[in-house]
C-alpha cells in the first residue's frame, strides 16, 4: 500500500510528531514503522506575502496494515493542519 500526499505542515513539525512515536525509527533520512517507510519532503511554501503555507510531502509505503496504524495517528495530530 502506498500514500503519497501533500500537507500544509512544516517538515519540522512533521519530523517532531515521528520522533515522537516509540514504533518508529529513523534511519538514513526517512522513517521506519514497523514495515512502512515514511519519506517526507519539503516543497515549496504556497500562497504569497504573510499568506504563505508550508507545504511537505508525505510518503508512505508498506503492508497495508503497518501504513493504515501510523497514517491513522499522524492524520489525528495533523487534521487540523494547525499541528
Amino acid at each position: 500500500m502506498r500514500k503519497d500526499e501533500i500537507w500544509a505542515v512544516s517538515l519540522d513539525k512533521i519530523e517532531a510528531f515521528f520522533r515522537q512515536q516509540p514504533d518508529v525509527a529513523e534511519e538514513n533520512g526517512m522513517f521506519r514503522c514497523h514495515d512502512c517507510r515514511i519519506v517526507l519532503t519539503a516543497l515549496p511554501r504556497k500562497g504569497e506575502g504573510v499568506w504563505q503555507t508550508p507545504q511537505t510531502s508525505v510518503t508512505m509505503e508498506g503492508p497495508e496494515g503497518d501504513v493504515g496504524a501510523i497514517y491513522r495517528r499522524f492524520f489525528l495530530r495533523f487534521l487540523t493542519a494547525g499541528g
